[in-house]
């Protein structure tokens, strides 16, 4: 509970009521409500920006605007302005009764990207079953070879899951 005092109440054997304080925040629950404020932060903001013409003057926080700018001049996105892009790409497979939502695909003539953008830790092995659904999906749905990437957006690297 962010700054707030933690109410703990214990029955006692003899019915008395015991109330403890804690003093501290938790640290795990502030820390974990403070990545989720980034991560949609961030996912709003790379679905509206142009990747192929990027314009980030209305963004007035400079830590964000630096992590997207890494992002947009990352390795990843270098081909960018050949490919079709598909941001928040909603998917349901009939075949195997799956649901998916693609942070970003984009299209080239020859293959696919599909790069999932997490706000820290890309090293989750559920990650990778989750891009595994994925390319699936996608590989047969558009008859392509598909690679699928994690980005942690605070550390600014990005890893290749397959």
């Amino acid at each position: 509970i962010e700054n707030e005092t933690l109410i703990i109440k214990e029955i006692t054997s003899n019915n008395d009521i015991i109330t403890r304080f804690r003093a501290s925040k938790n640290l795990e629950l502030d820390t974990s409500k403070k990545n989720m404020e980034f991560g949609t932060k961030m996912h709003f903001l790379l679905e509206v920006i142009d990747f192929k013409n990027p314009n980030l003057d209305f963004i007035n926080d400079s830590y964000l605007k630096d992590v997207i700018k890494d992002f947009i001049n990352s390795n990843l996105l270098q081909n960018i302005k050949n490919g079709k892009i598909y941001k928040e790409y909603e998917f349901f497979d009939v075949e195997t009764n799956t649901t998916g939502i693609i942070d970003l695909m984009i299209i080239y003539d020859n293959y696919i990207d599909i790069i999932d953008y997490k706000t820290k830790n890309i090293d989750d092995d559920s990650y990778i079953d989750q891009l595994e659904v994925y390319e699936t999906y996608v590989s047969k749905t558009f008859n392509k070879k598909v690679y699928t990437y994690l980005y942690s957006l605070q550390n600014r690297t990005y890893k290749k899951i397959n």
